[in-house]
């Protein structure tokens, strides 16, 4: 019988609420876990010029997968066993490419680090639909209040303004301006 949030088909200029848990105990046992995961983030959805500034020895085969403009990270949490993630993808197919990567990248490092094998996540990423301004609020809300730990959340990014919701095309929730009820979907805002 098929998993319900399995999902093979993934529609264009949607939201998708990802996550999955990891195989082992720990799918991020320590911060440098969490910061591999994240420097993974970044080199596939920054703009290309940002990440070629940053890291100007890249291999090219990494910047070749870069996905900024196809696919962008609108929310993320990362705790010891599992990961959230609220992704809004512009072509069909972003999703899929971004996950592939993300796993293939963090499971080579991940095997490396703690001389393992096998799987490191639970079986295939995990996605459903996000069809409403008022349930992506509400997603964004719940990924960055899953965790006390805000270091590996995108709550800080709110904060200072560098991730804001409308950038993503949410400026109304329920028929009412985003700016005008922000504090009251992420709170400390």
């Amino acid at each position: 019988m098929p998993v319900k949030f399995v999902v093979r088909d993934l529609q264009a200029n949607s939201f998708y609420h990802i996550y999955n848990r990891g195989n082992q105990e720990d799918l991020f046992a320590d911060d440098q876990d969490r910061r591999v995961w994240l420097w993974y983030l970044f080199i596939y959805l920054a703009p290309l010029s940002e990440v070629e500034a940053k890291y100007p020895d890249l291999p090219p085969r990494l910047l070749s997968k870069n996905l900024h403009g196809e696919a962008s990270l609108a929310a993320y949490c990362l705790m010891s066993d599992h990961f959230h993630m609220l992704v809004h993808q512009e072509v069909p197919d972003a999703i899929p490419r971004l996950l592939k990567q993300m796993v293939n990248g963090y499971t080579s490092y991940f095997h490396q680090k703690y001389k393992s094998s096998g799987p490191v996540m639970h079986g295939r990423y995990k996605a459903a639909r996000i069809d409403s301004n008022d349930l992506a609020s509400q997603l964004v809300k719940y990924i960055h209040d899953h965790t006390q730990d805000e270091e590996w959340t995108s709550f800080k990014k709110y904060q200072s303004g560098e991730l804001k919701l409308d950038q993503f095309g949410l400026t109304e929730v329920n028929g009412v301006r985003w700016e005008a009820i922000k504090h009251l979907i992420i709170e400390g805002i």
